[in-house]
């Protein structure tokens, strides 16, 4: 908070430190804060390098503003402060997937409803243009009611401006390699991430695309959830889902299409997860059935089946016959 220039300090009370690191190198520190013209109203400052603070600052106000959607950041405020910069954006109340994730009690059930709605907020982002690249838990936010927020811009591509690229181990796709200043994006970069959140919401630990098969016998995960995830892990992006809305339209396949038995509940109360070792039974993953036997063999066999039989034994003994008589006449 100490690097904070005195500008931001008379306009805002800081009232928690999010985070105080660098990102490419270059300072970048988050806090939640109130202006001091009215208090009681929480936001989020961002204060950073001005080339970072510039990117998100264009790509939140000329493209996502316009989307008006509940789920993306609005920007209140703009503060140049010379060689750094810092904006003042809505806050979302509620928890990171990465704290609901803590426990390892999030239902599959649960997750994919979480992600269908992430999807939907992709679509959105996609229609203006617009990479996120830096999907990942602590970047989606749950709030009490279940709805999901998108958050974090600061690494955003938009075709139209140039822009310094960054990229999150684990999460980021093959086409972003490290250390590379423009890579070739596009929205499919984000079905690779969001194919890596998901895994990593569902067994708490990064996907290793080195491991095969990439799934454990022990991780009750149904097929179609693991199909979804494996096409959006596809090294080749010709080869993954082409958009958001292919990918939702897996996600929303009816229950009955998959392997599982029977729904579960989201949850009903997301602090529940970080503040309690625990969830309740009914949001635990659902059980699964056996797979059928097939080595069993059914003696219920039908009467077609007698009649075919009937008929190959009969044309053998005409045949036998016909061969006998030959034979005697010939002899």
């Amino acid at each position: 908070m100490d690097r904070l220039p005195d500008i931001i300090k008379k306009r805002y009370n800081i009232l928690k430190t999010i985070k105080e690191s660098s990102t490419r190198g270059k300072e970048c520190s988050v806090y939640i804060v109130e202006r001091k013209d009215s208090p009681g109203e929480k936001q989020v400052l961002k204060y950073a390098d001005e080339s970072i603070i510039n990117n998100e600052f264009h790509i939140i106000v000329k493209k996502l503003h316009s989307l008006n959607n509940k789920s993306l950041p609005v920007i209140y405020d703009y503060i140049n402060c010379g060689s750094h910069a810092a904006i003042a954006m809505k806050y979302f109340e509620g928890y990171t997937l990465r704290e609901l994730m803590s426990d390892g009690n999030l239902s599959e059930w649960a997750i994919c409803e979480y992600f269908k709605k992430l999807c939907k907020i992709y679509i959105d982002i996609h229609k203006v243009g617009i990479t996120h690249e830096d999907c990942k838990p602590s970047n989606i936010i749950i709030d009490d009611d279940n709805e999901v927020y998108l958050i974090d811009f600061n690494i955003s591509h938009d075709p139209s401006q140039p822009s310094e690229r960054g990229r999150t181990d684990g999460y980021a796709s093959p086409e972003q390699p490290k250390g590379c200043a423009n890579p070739k994006t596009d929205k499919r970069t984000d079905i690779y991430s969001l194919g890596a959140t998901m895994y990593a919401a569902l067994t708490n630990k990064l996907p290793n695309l080195e491991q095969s098969p990439l799934w454990t016998e022990e991780q009750n995960i149904s097929k179609v959830t693991k199909r979804v995830i494996e096409k959006c892990l596809e090294h080749d992006t010709n080869a993954r889902f082409q958009s958001m809305e292919e990918v939702l339209e897996q996600l929303e396949m009816p229950i009955e299409q998959t392997d599982i038995q029977e729904k579960t509940e989201l949850i009903d109360n997301p602090a529940a997860t970080v503040e309690q070792s625990h969830i309740n039974n009914e949001y635990d993953i659902k059980s699964y059935e056996d797979e059928p036997d097939n080595n069993q063999v059914d003696k219920n066999v039908p009467n077609d089946k007698w009649l075919d039989i009937a008929i190959i034994g009969a044309v053998m003994l005409i045949i036998v016959i016909v061969i006998v008589g030959v034979y005697v006449v010939f002899r």
